[in-house]
């Protein structure tokens, strides 16, 4: 079930520009973090997701850390490794990373780096 205003606090903000072939917007409440990745993950812009899981890192939120990916078209290595890092950082503070939804081009570089052995990917 979403929060409401009325069941919780939610906070929006946006990472990144189109400019960098990113955008991203993330939502938190106490339950769940959720953070929505669309364009493209790659050198350029793999910063912009950095920040975004320092910032969710940084709050008070009982459950997952959701990086939906549903809308990213490409990601490379480096993309890839923010994740890593991200889910590292976050399993240190007792949070898990739940990569939502990759495409199958995304789900390919996943599987061949094999990220899927260290991430939940659904």
């Amino acid at each position: 079930m979403p929060p409401t205003a009325e069941t919780s606090k939610e906070r929006r903000r946006t990472f990144g520009r189109r400019a960098d072939g990113i955008r991203l917007v993330t939502m938190t409440s106490p339950r769940i973090a959720l953070v929505k990745v669309s364009g493209e993950l790659d050198v350029a812009s793999a910063r912009y997701l950095r920040a975004a899981l320092d910032d969710v890192a940084g709050r008070d939120i009982d459950g997952p850390v959701v990086v939906d990916v549903t809308d990213l078209r490409f990601i490379d290595g480096s993309g890839v490794r923010t994740l890593l890092d991200g889910g590292r950082r976050l399993g240190r503070q007792g949070h898990r990373l739940v990569v939502r939804g990759p495409q199958p081009a995304v789900a390919r570089v996943l599987r061949a780096t094999s990220a899927t052995a260290e991430l939940t990917v659904r």
